[in-house]
């Protein structure tokens, strides 16, 4: 049976929604390739062979994903869609008055001793130099979450082959309204 079979699949919770589009092709012998393409009108999820990728060494954030902190420290994904490159979209405020919320960017190819730096707004927000790549640190001296004022923050996360400098990867950009 040979056809191209459309599927769409809606991903949405209290936090965030994104819009995959899931194209299935049955071949002959029973095969299914799939690929996942727009998470919305405004954002792109890069292939895998991504020729700007490739240029930067491999090196990119693929994805932002809400995390809390947990008091050991470690983190717990928060059920809500991840933030993809040109990702636009708000977040209510009352999500991080407890100080235990964060934001983790997901990283491929960093090479050891790479680092990615986070800015929000333009202004610094640190580099991180070892997983969990977060906006506010996470470690054995630091464990407060992201806390936002009530406003637009364009967060943007750029990996590094060393200490904040070095060769820059592909960088992701989201911009996440926080709403009273």
């Amino acid at each position: 049976m040979r056809g191209l079979v459309a599927v769409t699949i809606v991903v949405q919770s209290v936090l965030a929604c994104a819009r995959f589009d899931v194209s299935p092709l049955v071949d002959g012998g029973g095969a299914v390739e799939a690929s996942v393409v727009q998470p919305s009108d405004d954002a792109t999820i890069l292939p895998a062979n991504d020729p700007i990728a490739s240029e930067a060494g491999g090196m990119r954030v693929r994805s932002l994903h809400l995390v809390a902190i947990n008091a050991n420290r470690s983190l717990t994904p928060l059920d809500a869609a991840p933030f993809y490159d040109g990702f636009d979209g708000s977040l209510p405020r009352r999500l991080f008055a407890d100080g235990n919320v964060t934001i983790e960017a997901v990283v491929e190819a960093l090479p050891a001793g790479g680092s990615v730096v986070f800015t929000d707004n333009g202004s610094s927000k640190g580099i991180e130099n070892n997983p969990p790549y977060t906006l506010s640190p996470v470690g054995r001296d630091a464990s407060s979450g992201w806390q936002p004022s009530v406003s637009p923050h364009v967060i943007v996360a750029t990996p590094f082959s060393g200490d904040g400098a070095g060769d820059a990867g592909v960088a992701l950009r989201a911009t996440i309204t926080i709403t009273p």
